[in-house]
């Protein structure tokens, strides 16, 4: 594959999937979690640091919510996770030199993934489906049993129409995604109405998530890409912790998670360096 094609980012992370991907050119790497997955990891890690940080001191057991990250904090955890993010970002933006958009918090568009109707599945609110037999599109609006179509159960699905200006993306059930560029009506879709829908196959979905996108060097290990991922991940999580300890006065605990930060930093930036072959400084004697 050349670069020009790697430039598509769908093309990309389908060849990183499948281990096809072509070491020899320069190319593109992906980095996305979801908001929502950090938040409960960061919840439940709190919150066992809590108790034990507490188990000796009966009184303190009793402010257990003092110290514990609950749903109440999201909006000062996405304050934290976005500063946390910002600062894993730059300790890999030297990897990043040709890419136009690096680092997404939260932005973007959304995208709507459309799958072809299972009879033998149940629906849940807000879950999008092509009905096969028309070839429409709707969103399911009350919770279904297997088999509900809009034409047994029409109280339970709404025909799903877009309009243009919404800047609307969805991903249909042919693998590709669209950008709705003329109004629709109720149910239209690629396949009834052409027209209306623009293939555009290097969107991604960032809204909800936090992405890093970084240049792929020409023989980069990418057997490392889970190990990034997973680090990264980490970091984002001992961020927000951090922060959390300093503001709740749990100075035994901050202390920890500071060393933990720095022993994966140190972990991340290594794995940075992870070559198909080694790399040897000029200088370097043997």
């Amino acid at each position: 594959m050349t670069q020009s094609e790697y430039a598509v980012i769908a093309d990309y992370i389908n060849d990183l999937q499948q281990g096809d991907l072509d070491t020899d050119v320069a190319s593109y790497m992906l980095f996305q979690h979801t908001i929502d997955d950090i938040f409960e990891t960061v919840k439940e890690q709190s919150s066992y640091k809590s108790k034990f940080a507490m188990i000796s001191d009966e009184k303190q057991k009793e402010a257990f919510d003092k110290y514990a990250i609950t749903d109440d904090e999201e909006n000062l955890f996405k304050k934290h996770l976005r500063e946390g993010a910002n600062e894993v970002y730059k300790r890999l933006a030297h990897l990043g030199r040709s890419m136009p958009v690096k680092f997404i918090f939260d932005e973007g568009v959304a995208i709507n993934e459309f799958e072809a109707w299972d009879a033998a599945k149940a629906y849940a609110v807000g879950e999008f489906m092509e009905y096969t037999s028309t070839h429409l599109l709707y969103v399911c609006a009350i919770a279904t049993t297997a088999g509900d179509t809009p034409a047994s159960a029409p109280t339970k699905w709404t025909a799903q129409a877009y309009t243009a200006t919404d800047e609307v993306y969805i991903k249909y059930t042919d693998g590709l995604y669209y950008k709705v560029i003329v109004n629709t009506t109720a149910g239209q879709s690629p396949t009834t109405t052409a027209a209306s829908f623009e293939i555009r196959a290097d969107e991604i979905d960032t809204v909800g998530k936090v992405t890093i996108l970084i240049e792929n060097l020409k023989a980069f290990d990418v057997n490392a890409y889970d190990l990034l991922k997973n680090q990264i991940f980490q970091l984002y999580q001992k961020y927000v912790l951090k922060e959390w300890f300093k503001l709740v006065g749990m100075g035994n605990e901050f202390t920890l998670t500071m060393a933990e930060i720095n022993e994966l930093l140190s972990d991340l930036r290594m794995s940075t360096f992870r070559r198909i072959t080694p790399m040897y400084r000029t200088s370097r004697t043997l």
